[in-house]
């Protein structure tokens, strides 16, 4: 037995017909009719007489009718209860991002909110893994990707704009001379434009993480393709090779659909919608440093 089909249950019977039952619900008539259907063969009896047009409940109907409305008292009062809670903004909220992005941008805003909302109890993991939603590994996730996944709820924040740095004593004293390059592991996404356009120039490293990337770089070791929000808030980098279109990641904010409406969800994504939006020029590379 499906309890979601008293709530269908309880419409033909406030309303009269299958008919307006469906739209009150929002839903197909053949849905409606056969979720009713359901409900009397799992019962085992009639629940509606059909009489001039109208549906009109049976004995036995009205012993499921006083059931099925304790039940969604029962329900509504849950509702009620568990919302007010989140109203409150109280309790867990789970933050899931990669180490680049959670280590340079992110944090200045995971502070500011924290301090907003201190009645959160905010856990970042900082992961370049599938995430998954549905199983609650995090209610919120901060992903660049250009194929974010259909099954999530959210939307493209940003463009994140890629650009070659080195550090501003290895450049200035690399006067003609190529550069050695820090290159991306195997299996991510920008090795192939690396190796494709350092030519013939030598890799002193190769690293599997754009922080460990940044870290190269800064010591001087080589030039690396950086996110230019990582490279661009490094006054001690200097761009090698201006930011290139083809290198571009798209920036989403997904969530779980059944967690859309959690105020304490709401409020983190606004507040990061809105800390993106000031740093917007940063992350699409609009902002080189001086």
């Amino acid at each position: 037995m499906d309890w979601d089909d008293f709530r269908y249950f309880l419409a033909v019977a406030r309303h009269g017909s299958i008919s307006a039952a469906a739209k009150a619900l929002a839903v197909q008539h053949s849905t409606m009719a056969r979720r009713i259907k359901g409900l009397e063969e799992a019962l085992g009896c009639r629940l509606f007489d059909r009489l001039e047009g109208r549906h009109v409940v049976t004995a036995a109907g009205r012993d499921v009718e006083e059931s099925a409305e304790r039940i969604e008292r029962e329900v509504l009062l849950m509702d009620r209860r568990v919302l007010g809670r989140d109203a409150q903004l109280g309790g867990p909220l789970r933050i899931s991002t990669a180490d680049a992005m959670a280590v340079t941008f992110l944090m200045p805003i995971f502070k500011r909110f924290v301090a907003a909302y201190p009645q959160l109890e905010v856990t970042v993991s900082a992961s370049n893994s599938y995430v998954d939603l549905a199983k609650r590994d995090a209610d919120v996730v901060i992903r660049a990707s250009n194929a974010p996944g259909p099954d999530l709820h959210g939307r493209k924040e940003a463009t994140l704009a890629f650009a070659v740095y080195g550090s501003r004593s290895y450049l200035e004293g690399l006067g003609a001379a190529q550069p050695s390059w820090v290159m991306p592991a195997g299996g991510l996404p920008h090795q192939d434009w690396v190796r494709a356009h350092r030519g013939g120039a030598p890799v002193a490293l190769t690293v599997d993480e754009a922080t460990l990337t940044h870290a190269a770089v800064a010591q001087g070791i080589g030039v690396g393709l950086l996110p230019c929000f990582m490279g661009d808030a490094d006054f001690s980098l200097r761009r090698f090779m201006d930011p290139a279109p083809d290198t571009n990641i798209d920036l989403w904010l997904l969530l779980h659909g059944d967690l859309k409406s959690t105020a304490k969800v709401r409020a983190f994504v606004n507040f990061v919608r809105e800390a993106v939006r000031e740093g917007l020029d940063l992350l699409e590379g609009r902002k080189p440093a001086p």
